[in-house]
């Protein structure tokens, strides 16, 4: 007598399968898109700061002065000002989970950016005398965390403020 059809156990065995594959693949599905995203949001976060340090270091080139004032509780109430000239000065402030940085000319607002630090992190500048230049330090870290550690890792950023006025006119090397 020849077989035509499958009985109802190997339906069910054929079925139960399925799921089971189905289940699995949705739970790889799921984490490589949290991975995914986690990924993005780390490349942003890198990306971000790398602008940052890299307009800091320009200012910091192109500034004459530092100066930190406080203009409230410590730290979101610091401004870090580089004084480019008598015109123009920039600052730098903390505003929440954002550094902002601000182009005032003339004692207004020129320009205005915004650069999101990663969860976590909190900002600090200081300067310090460097031989015959000032050194001026960005200082990215870790908030503290009660009962653990912080996702963040600590970032330095070092420029030697006023480089790019370091030759006077007139004088040649």
């Amino acid at each position: 007598m020849s077989r035509r059809a499958f009985t109802l156990n190997e339906v069910l065995v054929a079925v139960l399968l399925s799921a089971v594959v189905m289940g699995v693949a949705l739970s790889l599905a799921h984490i490589l898109l949290r991975v995914d995203s986690a990924l993005r949001e780390q490349s942003r976060d890198q990306a971000g700061l790398a602008r940052l340090a890299g307009q800091f270091r320009a200012d910091a080139h192109a500034a004459q002065r530092f100066a930190a004032d406080s203009r409230g509780p410590a730290p979101d109430g610091m401004v870090w000002r580089f004084v480019v000239d008598r015109r123009q000065t920039i600052e730098y402030e903390t505003d929440g989970q954002d550094l902002i940085r601000r182009t005032v000319r003339d004692g207004n607002v020129v320009g205005q950016a915004r650069f999101p630090l990663p969860q976590g992190t909190e900002a600090a500048m200081a300067h310090e005398p460097a031989g015959a230049a000032t050194l001026v330090s960005l200082r990215l870290g870790p908030e503290a965390v009660r009962g653990g550690q912080s996702p963040a890792r600590a970032i330095r950023v070092d420029a030697i403020l006023g480089r790019d006025h370091r030759y006077s006119a007139g004088q040649e090397d």
